[in-house]
């Protein structure tokens, strides 16, 4: 049904780093964290907070990456083979306890690092994305389950009914748009987001 071939190293070398990470953040760091983390000049640090914050200036960086596409390029080229594997597994570790804490699939650090560390055709990298999301989603589910998280059944399953019908649409869409236009069009999508979350984290 994707419209791009799923590719196997990619998700070994970055997916299962990732899948290990949320799993760990989800059942034993984010019950151990407080929800106040201090104040500065006055100001309360959440944790819920400042996770958004980082979590939407990885959002901008990984946009711009999308964007401007060059330094992708010039990224993958520079590097030997094995430091992109070794780099892509650290990164995998890092995207995951990232998406772990915020509880999101993390697709917009996803499809970056596949193209611009492992040089993925855009295509191939969604589609591998999109496996590397479901797994990740069902181990950190699965540790929620066995932690202190409350799960709104109801919000969950009308989620994955609209989910599913996103992914139905996209796949119409993504057929007649070129690559170079889904790209950027990705990496813009991705940088409106973030700068709506900074904003709202911000002056709220």
């Amino acid at each position: 049904m994707l419209r791009g071939s799923f590719d196997r190293e990619a998700f070994l070398v970055f997916g299962l780093p990732s899948v290990v990470s949320v799993y760990l953040v989800r059942r034993f760091l984010l019950p151990a964290t407080p929800d106040s983390l201090g104040s500065v000049g006055g100001f309360e640090i959440t944790r819920d907070g400042l996770i958004m914050l980082v979590f939407s200036v990885l959002m901008l960086a990984a946009a711009l990456m999308m964007i401007c596409g060059r330094v992708g390029v010039s990224v993958a080229s520079r590097k030997s083979k094995l430091s992109r594997r070794v780099i892509a597994i650290f990164e995998g570790i890092v995207v995951g306890g990232i998406t772990g804490l915020v509880g999101a699939g993390g697709g917009f650090l996803i499809v970056p690092v596949m193209i611009c560390l492992l040089n993925l055709p855009i295509r191939t990298a969604v589609s591998t994305s999109l496996l590397v999301i479901a797994v990740k989603s069902l181990i950190g589910f699965l540790g929620d389950l066995h932690g202190s998280q409350v799960i709104d059944w109801p919000f969950l399953y009308g989620l994955l009914i609209l989910s599913a019908a996103g992914v139905l649409v996209g796949v119409g869409l993504g057929g007649k748009i070129s690559t170079s236009h889904l790209k950027k069009g990705f990496g813009w999508f991705v940088l409106v987001i973030g700068i709506a979350i900074i904003t709202r984290e911000l002056t709220s």
